[in-house]
């Protein structure tokens, strides 16, 4: 059940209401991470099986859950190419700035690739919309769906730069060996497949679309279930610096960065709204997925994954408490 931010009689903000609202809205994807702990702590799930589930979740359920969403959404109709450059333009500006920070911070490189995708990188597809449809009170705004049609693809083509020139594996980084990583990537590659048939308003069948969704809803629950039970508290104390700034920047620097540009340059509530939670929702768990299949250090992005989704409890209470008493919500 997820408890209104809203007064119903003088549409004033409850911060009990915000918190319960944010717990309701974060803390069982935590519950779930624990739930795969306790799994692996029992026998129940064991290293080959987090490989196995890992591979599932990266080259079908994820990349199922990217097309249907992308596919059908109609991005011609709610285009506003305003809105879609700052996107992109503080996406990639975040990532850059993610990027220095990492390098002159962290003494191991092996952990900037890591760092980087888990500082810039949100859940945005399974919290951000959520998250933005529960504040607003609607189920549907138009906006979000440009984020997962622009910036996500960015978000990949990114995350995988990042992994490949400073990851944990040493073969030596070359422009051919980037590109083959971008074009074999499968979210990459179910996002351009999805483009055209947003495009052309194509209408699948119900078969397909809910054999896509069934495909698409297990990924954020057995991706986040990998990361508890791949997590080992015995490795957060080499990789506690990098987890703690990578939590303030996607938390909260972002925010602080890039929210009062979009303020200056006239966007409405939806947009800054949905710029937030773009910004500073908690770093996906696909970013794991990620990192464990092209030799990134998958311990700081579980490290990452989990220190955002515990702290975000108390800064999207906080951001949504800041929007509505400035008058943006």
């Amino acid at each position: 059940m997820i408890i209104s931010y809203n007064n119903n009689t003088r549409g004033e903000v409850i911060p009990l209401g915000n918190l319960l609202f944010s717990i309701n809205t974060v803390m069982p994807l935590f519950l779930i991470m624990i739930i795969g702990w306790f799994l692996r702590r029992l026998g129940m799930i064991t290293a080959e099986v987090v490989q196995k589930v890992n591979q599932i979740v990266f080259y079908l359920a994820l990349p199922a859950s990217m097309f249907l969403d992308l596919a059908t959404a109609d991005i011609r109709e709610v285009f506003d190419a305003k809105f879609v450059l700052f996107a992109v333009g503080v996406t990639v500006v975040g990532f850059i700035v993610a990027w220095v920070l990492g390098e002159l911070v962290l003494k191991d490189k092996s952990q900037v690739g890591a760092f980087v995708q888990g500082a810039f990188r949100s859940n945005y597809v399974f919290i951000g919309v959520a998250l933005v449809k529960n504040v607003l009170q609607v189920d549907d705004v138009a906006v979000a769906q440009l984020v997962i049609a622009f910036v996500i693809p960015f978000y990949n083509v990114l995350s995988v730069l990042a992994l490949t020139t400073r990851g944990v594996t040493k073969e030596k980084v070359t422009v051919s060996r980037l590109l083959k990583n971008i074009a074999t990537n499968p979210l990459i590659i179910s996002i351009l497949i999805a483009l055209p048939f947003s495009l052309l308003r194509v209408q699948f069948p119900f078969l397909v679309t809910k054999t896509l969704d069934y495909c698409g809803t297990i990924a954020t629950p057995l991706a986040l279930m990998m990361i508890g039970a791949n997590f080992n508290f015995g490795n957060i104390k080499s990789r506690l610096g990098g987890t703690l700034l990578a939590c303030a920047y996607k938390l909260v620097l972002q925010g602080l960065i890039f929210i009062p540009i979009a303020v200056k340059l006239g966007f409405g509530t939806q947009e800054l709204l949905v710029l937030l939670v773009m910004l500073c929702s908690p770093t996906a768990a696909n970013s794991y997925i990620m990192a464990k299949n092209m030799g990134g250090d998958s311990e700081l992005a579980s490290s990452i994954i989990v220190g955002t989704t515990l702290f975000s409890v108390v800064t999207l209470t906080a951001w949504i408490f800041v929007f509505r008493t400035v008058g943006i919500l």
